[in-house]
């Protein structure tokens, strides 16, 4: 075991970790053979916030734990800070920080990363930073010097936006990754599509993982359902209509997050405000609801119909609250809902009261033990843990 404790300096992230295991075992052929993991390195740069975010948005957690799951498994953590000089509000002093700032970064990249020749570097995707010519300059240096990339995708806004032709950086970062991380089996479909990626370089991850050491005990009551739902309320049109889903007092929803005009003010619809996302033992419910778009019918419009290859994090959210779900049928969760036994698939939300109450007592049972067998796996990044394995296997099976 490697013991670091490392700060790093004012042109860097300020991170520590303890315990970090120096060696991988990747199992080929049969065998679990040592990997040595001196040279494998989680790339990294952001914009100084997102490890000190708002403690009540969620949306840096994933890559938050993303880095902390890497480096336990023995990636040297190379974080870089795009703002050393931090920002101005006046729009000149704004434009000349911006290219000061890109130059002492490219700086202090290139002095750290002299000495990377034939790595794997481990990259989150979409990057913190957004400037093109940039990332794709330095993603082309380690590419000479014979560096191999996998990468974990988050999002892909081509197909989130059914972009025809491929977002430059969508394609860059497609064509220069030796590994994909991606969602599901759907989102490994459609990125195939784009630019012709290989299938073959493709790892489904299945769900995010949401570390946490709460424990929290299950409800498998079908006498009163309470649905949460938790999220991002402005963009959760639907909410809206929540009035057509016959909501009473056996029968409510609890709505987590900033507050929002869409919250209806209806019989058994709920505001309960917003938790961090490190404490979610707070929340109030025994179903997680993912559901997304403009009507509860069926998910619609740009984010309704991304459930169908996207994996969102708010069901990881759920399942390490030791919480069953609720998913639209049609989404990509749905397969694996039916397959680990985690909660239940409607059309519509209007059939979530009847279909929950037509579940019998041994369903039930073996739901939340479904969902607590998942809940440990997830709150300890057994999932993205599986996914880097299987992705170092196939970059072993590539070079021999």
């Amino acid at each position: 075991m490697l013991n670091i404790k490392k700060y790093i300096n004012k042109h860097e992230v300020q991170f520590c970790v303890e315990n970090i295991d120096s060696s991988l075992f990747v199992k080929l052929n049969g065998r679990y053979k040592e990997s040595n993991m001196s040279n494998h390195i989680l790339f990294e740069i952001t914009d100084g916030r997102f490890i000190s975010e708002n403690k009540y948005n969620a949306a840096s957690k994933p890559r938050n734990d993303t880095i902390t799951t890497a480096i336990r498994l023995g990636f040297k953590p190379f974080i870089f800070n795009s703002r050393i000089l931090g920002r101005s509000k006046i729009r000149y002093f704004r434009t000349i920080l911006f290219w000061l700032n890109q130059i002492l970064l490219l700086v202090s990249i290139c002095f750290r990363c002299r000495n990377i020749k034939d790595s794997v570097i481990f990259i989150q995707y979409p990057f913190i930073i957004f400037n093109y010519h940039f990332a794709k300059f330095i993603l082309l240096i380690f590419k000479s010097r014979r560096c191999k990339f996998v990468v974990l995708l988050h999002d892909i806004e081509t197909i989130r936006q059914k972009r025809i032709k491929p977002i430059k950086m969508d394609r860059i970062i497609l064509d220069l990754a030796d590994v994909i991380i991606v969602h599901t089996h759907q989102m490994a479909e459609k990125i195939s599509c784009i630019d012709k990626c290989p299938n073959s370089k493709l790892i489904k991850l299945a769900f995010f993982d949401y570390l946490s050491s709460i424990e929290m005990i299950g409800n498998d009551s079908a006498a009163n359902i309470n649905l949460i739902y938790a999220g991002n309320l402005d963009k959760s049109l639907f909410l809206r209509r929540l009035q057509d889903v016959g909501f009473n007092n056996e029968f409510k929803m609890f709505l987590y997050g900033a507050y929002s005009d869409n919250i209806p003010n209806t019989e058994g619809v709920e505001y309960k405000g917003k938790f961090a996302a490190d404490r979610f033992d707070s929340i109030e419910g025994n179903w997680g609801l993912v559901w997304d778009g403009e009507s509860v019918d069926s998910c619609t419009g740009q984010y309704g119909e991304y459930l169908k290859i996207n994996s969102p994090f708010k069901f990881s959210l759920y399942l390490a609250a030791n919480r069953p779900v609720v998913v639209w049928s049609k989404s990509a969760l749905a397969s694996y809902v039916k397959e680990y036994k985690l909660g239940i698939c409607v059309d519509s939300l209007k059939d979530i009261e009847k279909t929950i109450k037509s579940l019998t007592i041994d369903e039930l049972v073996n739901i939340q033990s479904s969902v607590y067998e998942y809940s440990k796996r997830i709150k300890s990044g057994k999932m993205l843990e599986t996914a880097i394995f299987s992705s170092l296997k196939l970059l072993h099976e590539k070079i021999n």
